[in-house]
């Protein structure tokens, strides 16, 4: 492997045939860069995903991610019409209290980021985690339970530390 060179390693992925269809807003290589920078930037407890566009904003997430952004980040994948996708999206806001991850959310029926990564079956998510500064853990949830995720954050993402009154 060469030195400096991000290796990415991909495990506990279901594959289903993918047909997906895309329609999305067109923006320049530097607003993409930049509409993640500002995501990273943002406060890690906030409640609401940031959007995430397209394959080319996932690519600049990813630079970002090996470029020593160690906190992980989880990716939802949903849509409006798929019915267990509120309550998957309620389980991320929920996890998102206990643990610290970046979360980034996919519309599915706007985006040609799910047909990229194989995402087939709704609700799903992908949980970015670094190993080291150049390897970083992919694990790709299709059609995924609560359950799935919840066991994916527990083993990827540390619990936030909350001090009471009486610490």
């Amino acid at each position: 492997m060469e030195s400096g060179r991000q290796t990415l390693e991909v495990c506990s992925i279901h594959v289903y045939p993918c047909i997906v269809s895309s329609t999305k807003p067109s923006l320049t290589g530097s607003q993409k860069r930049a509409r993640i920078r500002s995501g990273l930037a943002m406060d890690d407890c906030k409640d609401e995903p940031t959007p995430l566009a397209d394959v080319d904003e996932y690519q600049a997430l990813l630079s970002s991610h090996a470029a020593g952004v160690s906190i992980p980040v989880v990716i939802q994948f949903g849509s409006e019409a798929c019915p267990r996708c509120p309550a998957f999206k309620q389980c991320v806001s929920t996890l998102k209290k206990s643990y610290n991850f970046k979360w980034y959310y996919v519309d599915a029926h706007s985006s040609d980021l799910p047909e990229h990564l194989q995402i087939t079956m709704l609700p799903a998510a992908v949980l970015l985690s670094a190993l080291n500064s150049t390897n970083t853990h992919v694990v790709c949830l299709n059609n995924a339970s609560t359950s799935q995720l919840t066991e994916a954050v527990q083993t990827h993402c540390m619990p936030i530390l909350k001090l009471d009154d009486d610490f």
